[in-house]
């Protein structure tokens, strides 16, 4: 902001005194470029500053999340699964906002293997289909 506004001083003022005929176009060049260098240092100390902020705050983060505690590890009476063949059975599954009013509940189904499963639930009025 401040090397905007020496750089516009030295433009209006040096171009003022060019008009004049007391400068000549060369001079205004030389003080334009002098002023860029003054900045420059400030600039690149700004640069840094900003980086140093944006490493910190990604430490930060990673700090937080280094600093979660443990998950408990498996009780001793948990059953260790030896093979997976893809098949999943649902028992007794529910979801809902309203525990008195479940939205998709499912007494027992088992899906077979590679089977997908829609559980989006009805599509938002936004995205239903118009009819044209």
């Amino acid at each position: 902001m401040l090397s905007t506004l020496a750089t516009a001083v030295v433009i209006g003022f040096g171009g003022y005194l060019l008009l004049a005929g007391q400068l000549s176009l060369g001079v205004v060049a030389a003080f334009l470029i002098y002023v860029q260098q003054f900045f420059r240092p400030i600039q690149l100390v700004s640069q840094v500053y900003t980086q140093l902020q944006a490493a910190l705050a990604g430490a930060e983060r990673i700090y937080a999340i280094l600093d979660e505690p443990e998950e408990a590890p498996d009780p001793a009476e948990a059953l260790v699964l030896d093979h997976a063949d893809g098949r999943v059975t649902f028992d007794g599954v529910w979801f809902g906002y309203d525990p008195s009013r479940p939205c998709c509940a499912t007494s027992a189904s088992t899906s077979p293997r590679a089977r997908r499963w829609p559980w989006s639930g009805a599509p938002a009025p936004a995205r239903r289909p118009s009819p044209t």
